[in-house]
């Protein structure tokens, strides 16, 4: 357990010092903090847009904006978040594959069990500790102008860290054996759209987990939680065999 916590108060430094913490909050509260600000602003912008006057070009009207609106912003942002989280934490394993630091800690006794469980847990708890804490700024913000508008908001919420979660212990399970950073960003990037182009099929697109991507519904009230539960359980049930698959996989990476 000591070589466990040692590593993974490593883990934790080296995001630190490398400033990918850092870079990473900021990238989590700045969209979090612009979700309900566009949504403020947003009737201004376009009314400027469409121009005043006789002599307008065009004119724009906008229905009243609600919190709706607010949280609409977010997930489409948080997407963003997502894409830069899995782009900084790539190289979790194949930065150390290349400079050989694994090597020292597996020559002074620590299994790659231990490894494995300690950057695994560390993701987890970076896109977990992100992802809520961007949730819980957008949602005082958006409290602070709107007191309804959107249903269903915690429960979205929740289906889209489960899905955050999920290419989280992707970028990890492809870590254990691909060499590269290009490497693990292709494969998770091609999980992606492959999940992308057979959510187009209506009859196989409620058990996928891109389904729990669409917050937009919930918000609206146009579908109930219930809805997203056999998507919810597919996933975990991935997210389940992608972690365990990672351990053959890791133990036979040459190092």
């Amino acid at each position: 357990m000591k070589g466990f916590s040692a590593f993974f108060r490593k883990e934790f430094t080296y995001q630190l010092r490398s400033g990918k913490l850092f870079g990473m909050a900021a990238v989590f509260i700045l969209f979090a903090i612009l979700s309900p600000a566009t949504a403020k602003l947003m009737p201004k912008l376009l009314d400027s847009l469409g121009g005043s006057g006789s002599g307008a070009a065009f004119t724009v009207t906008i229905g009243e904006v609600t919190a709706f609106h607010s949280w609409q912003q977010f997930f489409n942002n948080i997407s963003t978040s997502l894409i830069v989280f899995v782009l900084m934490q790539s190289g979790c394993f194949t930065n150390e594959y290349r400079s050989g630091t694994l090597v020292l800690a597996l020559t002074k006794g620590l299994s790659r069990v231990k490894v494995l469980a300690a950057k695994g847990l560390m993701l987890i708890l970076l896109w977990t500790g992100l992802y809520w804490v961007s949730f819980g700024i957008c949602c005082g913000y958006t409290g602070v102008y709107w007191q309804s508008g959107a249903e269903n908001v915690f429960t979205a919420a929740l289906y889209w860290w489960v899905y955050g979660l999920f290419f989280t212990v992707l970028t990890v399970f492809f870590s254990t054996f691909l060499n590269g950073m290009a490497g693990v960003l292709a494969a998770v990037g091609g999980t992606l759209v492959v999940y992308r182009l057979l959510s187009m099929i209506p009859k196989l697109a409620p058990y996928l987990p891109t389904k729990l991507s669409e917050a937009e519904p919930l918000l609206l009230g146009e579908a109930v939680p219930g809805d997203y539960v056999t998507a919810l359980m597919i996933t975990a049930a991935v997210i389940a065999a992608a972690a365990i698959a990672s351990k053959p996989l890791f133990d036979r990476k040459t190092i």
